[in-house]
């Protein structure tokens, strides 16, 4: 205070204020350099630890499972676990195994304009890796995998394990990383569609889902988008629906596969109440493989796998007749029957299950074991 008036106002000298202020910002202008290296390096460190825990570090990327999504292709938006996870996911190991690397199952829907704008909802399992950025630009062969009746889209998880299967399989090379598609065929339960376009022409169920369901997935997903690397395969009433859909569609799939399927239009087969196939000889005929099958453009190029078990009645006399139709057709296809003393009647999950590995082969085009 008391140097204040050593120099009087403008006698050309700076105030002791001012000889101070100027050190005192060049201080500050090197604290907050220093402060700027400092947040950088935390910053840095920061996202060299978000990058290892697989969090989601770049603006507009998904996360999914711990992982992130390209921002190339993020995941549809509504996307979530289905509630049985747990059970077709979970992998009982013995004392010292390496568990396989796990892929990721999500649940979604797509609107179909075959369905009059309504939703359906779909299962989707990701191979391990799908996620990593590293694997960005790699794309996938589809299964899609099909329902029977009564049933819904969890079925090939919870109860067939299809991604515990898959999981195993890719780990152990006996199947490339590929991607599983579980569509709702029915619209919920107890509404059988038979995976046909109704005789009344009020659902397109094989447009929606060789058209809506393959265009959406081949738009989200990074498939291999052609029908080489595109299977459908089914058991029971899916089984009659891969090889009936996929006869219509031959453009679209290139590998169909039948577990315990049937291969002509039964009404004693349909779940319920509904009726997809009405009263007309013709519609039905237009829906037997049996019956059309010599017609299909293409067909001899087709990988077509009939499955089934020796005691499964009537089925198994279903797979026996179409494979003879088959034979004397000169269509070239594989016809597995399976002994099944071990395996109870054959029409259960037993079957389906332990053989889903052997069946996604067809995929590549392998013989199944």
């Amino acid at each position: 205070m008391i140097v204040s008036n050593m120099t009087a106002p403008g006698a050309g000298y700076p105030s002791l204020a001012a000889r101070f202020a100027r050190p005192i910002r060049q201080e500050g202008r090197l604290v907050m350099s220093r402060l700027r290296v400092v947040v950088c390096a935390i910053g840095l460190v920061l996202l060299a630890l978000l990058a290892r825990t697989g969090l989601p570090i770049l603006a507009g990327a998904g996360h999914t499972g711990g992982r992130v999504v390209p921002v190339a292709l993020p995941l549809p938006a509504g996307l979530h676990q289905p509630r049985c996870l747990g059970v077709g996911h979970s992998l009982a190991l013995p004392f010292g195994a390496v568990a396989p690397a796990a892929g990721a199952v999500y649940e979604g829907s797509v609107v179909s304009a075959a369905l009059h704008g309504r939703a359906r909802a779909y299962e989707i399992y990701l191979p391990p890796g799908y996620s990593d950025p590293a694997n960005a630009a790699l794309r996938y062969p589809v299964v899609y995998l099909l329902h029977g009746a009564p049933g819904g889209p969890t079925d090939w998880l919870c109860a067939g394990a299809a991604a515990r299967t898959a999981d195993r399989a890719i780990q152990a090379k006996r199947l490339p990383p590929l991607i599983l598609v579980m569509p709702d065929g029915n619209g919920g339960r107890g509404r059988d569609t038979q995976y046909v376009d109704k005789f009344n022409g009020r659902d397109n169920e094989m447009d929606y889902l060789a058209v809506d369901m393959v265009h959406y997935i081949d738009a989200h997903y990074r498939t291999l988008a052609d029908a080489d690397h595109r299977a459908l395969v089914g058991f029971s009433a899916g089984g009659y629906g891969a090889m009936n859909v996929g006869l219509h569609y031959p453009n679209e799939f290139h590998a169909i596969g039948s577990l315990s399927g049937y291969y002509v239009a039964l009404r004693s087969e349909v779940y319920g109440a509904n009726d997809p196939f009405g009263h007309g000889r013709a519609f039905r005929l237009a829906n037997s493989p049996y019956d059309y099958a010599a017609s299909v453009v293409g067909v001899r190029h087709l990988r077509l796998l009939i499955a089934d078990t020796t005691d499964n009645l009537p089925y198994t006399r279903y797979a026996v007749q179409f494979d003879a139709r088959l034979t004397q057709l000169g269509i070239p296809h594989i016809f597995q029957l399976y002994q099944s003393s071990h395996l109870g009647h054959g029409h259960d999950w037993r079957f389906w299950a332990a053989h889903l590995q052997s069946v996604l082969g067809i995929i590549e085009g392998r013989r199944p074991r």
